[in-house]
């Protein structure tokens, strides 16, 4: 019974995490060209190189984990799909702790 819910949730998280992943690199863009481009300090790229980590892993969750989802609950093949959400925690927790990186590099910045 839970695979299909994860099927479902991950369907309709997935669409708002993809528009959120473009207004942030739409949004960091134009901050990073506000404080110097190329010539930003370390930190700010820094960030903007773990930001695009982080949206490569989305991308590899979200268009290779989570279709091995989809077919498992079509197939009924419980075990594959436990292990495809298996990979999308794991995937996640990486997320996480990048993205507390990325937050320590932001205050690491203000210094600069």
């Amino acid at each position: 019974m839970r695979l299909p819910l994860w099927e479902s949730v991950f369907g309709r998280f997935f669409n708002w995490v993809a528009a959120s992943v473009l207004v942030i690199l739409l949004s960091g863009g134009f901050l990073l060209m506000q404080f110097g481009g190329g010539h930003a300090t370390w930190p700010l790229h820094a960030m903007a190189g773990l930001g695009i980590v982080m949206m490569l892993i989305f991308g590899h969750i979200r268009f290779a984990v989570f279709p091995r989802i989809r077919r498992a609950v079509q197939a009924q093949k419980w075990p594959d799909g436990a292990q495809a959400v298996g990979t999308i925690r794991r995937l996640v927790l990486v997320n996480i702790v990048l993205g507390v990186v990325t937050v320590g590099f932001a205050v690491l910045s203000r210094g600069f």
